[in-house]
């Protein structure tokens, strides 16, 4: 038993370990202070299919060889500047959400080919440079979210009439859109997000597609 035991922990690590027995401590700690642990285990599921696209976004980076994505943020940015273009024309259901992909996608390719060109430049200085444009990209926008355009009623600062809100409900527009298709729910309080897994998945699909070699010709 002890053998398997090491085993288990060589082969998972011990980080893993750690996290999951503290995740456990936490479900099993939760009914003695009043949370529900059906509740908290649907919340756990809509987490991890949330935070899911962003750790196959920092993969591509570590196979390089450039080490962790901290030019991630702008994949970030990308992807805002198209849930709020998509909330500025007041597309809803299934067609907004899509619109958002479709113009956050392009844009996500020009920023990514601009950071490995840069990456390209800076050769040994990877670590330092990505860092510096994770955390410039974000004050740059900063200043940005209050200059562009943007008008929509539900966006923009109800004082001011300019400049768009830190906080920016989809509620109306594509509020779970992928989480509500084919979603189970059991009781009022459990609920699995079927549709985010099956996007997960489908991520997940196209990072291993994109990075299986192909065979060469003859």
């Amino acid at each position: 038993m002890n053998e398997k035991l090491k085993a288990f922990i060589e082969e998972a690590g011990w980080p893993r370990v750690i996290i999951g027995l503290f995740l456990l401590s936490l479900f099993v700690a939760a009914p003695f202070v009043s949370v529900r642990v059906d509740a908290s285990i649907s919340d756990t599921l809509v987490r991890f299919g949330m935070n899911g696209i962003l750790v196959l976004a920092m993969v591509p980076m570590i196979q390089s060889g450039c080490g962790l994505n901290f030019g991630l943020p702008l994949g970030i940015i990308a992807g805002l500047l198209g849930a709020v273009t998509s909330i500025q024309f007041a597309l809803t259901g299934i067609f907004g959400f899509v619109a958002a992909l479709a113009i956050a996608i392009p844009l996500a390719a020009l920023f990514g080919i601009a950071y490995g060109l840069l990456l390209n430049r800076v050769k040994g200085d990877e670590m330092m440079i990505a860092t510096y444009v994770g955390f410039s990209s974000v004050a740059f926008m900063c200043m940005m979210w209050l200059m562009l355009p943007y008008t929509s009623p539900n966006m923009i600062w109800g004082y001011g009439g300019s400049g768009l809100r830190t906080t920016i409900s989809v509620e109306g527009y594509w509020l779970h859109i992928l989480s509500d298709f084919l979603s189970v729910q059991i009781g009022p309080y459990f609920y699995i997000p079927t549709g985010m897994f099956i996007f997960f998945g489908f991520m997940c699909f196209l990072m291993w597609a994109s990075s299986t070699p192909r065979p060469e010709r003859p």
